[in-house]
């Protein structure tokens, strides 16, 4: 017998095994489900991600894909009958907003992993570089544990689970702006990017702070969102980090405990207070000159 325990998980019979016993338990899981999602008319994409926020999630993914640019690109969203799915999202955008008539189908269904199924070619993978008011921002380092327990405290999934990502953004004073979780570390970004869209206030995002490692698919959205600091608890990829330094993005991975690593544009962060009062330490002119090896 199994039964939904909250919104995004399921409790599910299972058997503890210790210390040669066995026990029945009822175990909450983050539940894990298909969504298709279209747009016109026309089916875009089959993502499996975790139930809830789905508006949020369509919105953020098509964004990320050069879909949209704003909620104000958008005519209506709406739950809609899929082909062969029972949870399907439609988007219909405005005219003058259609880069193309019909847009490009993702060829393939996208699993809770993957943040670039449906590509097709390099072109497909280009990231955009941060625009102005990225590229001014400046991060004060005592920050990242204050951030971190943020996020950690608005994880109410993870709690009751312990098997799904979050994804916070924070505006430049570290306040937290929104924050979602999913099974899927992209699904995660794109539902707390997606609000912030149908909220108008994705403008105010400065840093996008996830619990998992970082690669393409999420410096990605972060580049397209114009998010010019990037934190992870866990470790980049070689890709993520180099396509960071091109896109302007700060990078700090392995942000726990008050520590963390800066990979890409470290003249962009400082510590204040960092000896005592009254003093701040900055990178020194070397690093911020260049990239760390």
């Amino acid at each position: 017998m199994e039964n939904v325990a909250s919104i995004g998980t399921l409790n599910v019979q299972a058997l503890h095994a210790q210390d040669g016993r066995f026990r029945p338990v009822q175990d909450a899981l983050a539940e894990e489900g298909a969504l298709q999602i279209l747009v016109d008319g026309a089916s875009f994409s089959m993502t499996m991600r975790t139930p809830g926020q789905d508006t949020d999630l369509a919105i953020g993914l098509l964004h990320g894909e050069g879909e949209l640019t704003s909620w104000d690109d958008v005519e209506s969203a709406r739950e809609a009958a899929g082909a062969g799915c029972p949870d399907a999202i439609e988007i219909v955008r405005k005219l003058a907003s259609r880069r193309s008539v019909k847009p490009a189908e993702r060829r393939l269904v996208s699993n809770a992993s993957c943040g670039v199924c449906g590509k097709v070619s390099a072109d497909d993978l280009a990231v955009p570089a941060l625009r102005p008011e990225g590229v001014e921002a400046r991060l004060d380092l005592a920050l990242i544990p204050v951030l971190e327990n943020r996020m950690r405290a608005a994880q109410a999934l993870f709690q009751s689970t312990g098997g799904s990502h979050a994804a916070a953004i924070f505006d430049s004073e570290g306040d937290l702006l929104v924050i979602r979780e999913d099974v899927g570390r992209h699904n995660a970004v794109d539902k707390a990017i997606g609000h912030l869209l149908r909220e108008r206030a994705l403008g105010k995002a400065s840093i996008l702070f996830i619990s998992g490692r970082v690669s393409y698919e999420i410096v990605s959205k972060a580049a397209k969102a114009n998010i010019p600091f990037l934190l992870a608890v866990s470790a980049p990829s070689t890709l993520a980090v180099e396509l960071c330094r091109e896109a302007g993005i700060t990078l700090l991975a392995f942000c726990r405990g008050g520590k963390a690593t800066v990979y890409s544009h470290p003249g962009r962060v400082h510590w204040d207070n960092a000896g005592g009062a009254g003093e701040s330490e900055v990178v020194p002119a070397s690093m911020a000159a260049g990239e760390a090896a």
